[in-house]
């Protein structure tokens, strides 16, 4: 199961015992021609609003700028309909919050907090910690959205790093892990598997020109099958360090 019907149907075709029975590299190579790499699997965790079309991820064209829209206009308003309960407090040392606390004095419900190292998050807190859909601004250009679980975004969400790159698909735990698509900075795309902040798993690599490699990926973009070459490096560019709890 961990490979594609592709490399399964060649493999197998091999291993007639009977010489007859086997197929020659004619028939191998019609096989290779004829025979699809299927898609990946794009079932993505659920967000909370479970109205949003996950579908747009099978059309690697789509930029994540309406789901980014989405978030902003949703917390915008929660901060508004807020703003008459917004408390205005430094929550430690030079880190600014203005928004709504518990009963404890910690942020719970909708606010925004000012980090002294310029980082900036906006969106639902609950008791101190990032919670639900929100945004994070880090003082490097890098921008985040997307829905935050126990102070680290989880599910489905998007990432703006500085150097232009996007990715838009399903997080875990702060890290890209599971369906995903990610673009470089020179439109180039990766639409796929991930895990642990690295693509690995089966994905289709598409080349400006419209060249396409549908192959299995690990290790940072050394190819496995298909793409076992230097020549398609694919390798994300390098986490910030952020600061995801509150």
């Amino acid at each position: 199961t961990r490979y594609s019907e592709i490399v399964y149907l060649l493999i197998s075709s091999m291993l007639f015992v009977d010489v007859e029975a086997r197929d020659d590299f004619v028939s191998l190579y019609k096989t290779l021609c004829e025979t699809s790499i299927p898609s990946p699997d794009l079932t993505l965790v659920p967000r909370i609003d479970e109205n949003f079309d996950l579908s747009i991820l099978n059309n690697p064209d789509y930029l994540p700028q309406d789901y980014v829209n989405d978030i902003e206009n949703k917390i915008q308003i929660k901060l508004k309909k807020t703003a008459n309960r917004a408390i205005e407090k430094y929550i430690s040392k030079g880190n600014l919050y203005n928004g709504e606390i518990n009963s404890k004095g910690e942020p719970h419900g909708f606010g925004s907090v000012w980090w002294a190292t310029g980082d900036r998050y906006e969106g639902r807190f609950e008791n101190g910690i990032y919670h639900g859909e929100g945004m994070y601004f880090f003082a490097n250009g890098m921008k985040q959205y997307g829905n935050f679980l126990n102070g680290e975004i989880t599910g489905l969400g998007v990432r703006y790093y500085a150097d232009k790159g996007i990715y838009f698909g399903e997080w875990k735990n702060g890290k890209n892990h599971g369906t995903g698509m990610f673009i470089w900075p020179n439109g180039e795309k990766f639409l796929g598997q991930f895990k642990d902040d690295e693509i690995e798993g089966l994905g289709t690599l598409t080349w400006l020109s419209g060249r396409k490699i549908e192959a299995i990926w690990a290790d940072k973009g050394t190819g496995i099958g298909l793409a076992q070459t230097p020549e398609f490096d694919i390798t994300l560019p390098p986490m910030a360090t952020n600061r995801t709890e509150s």
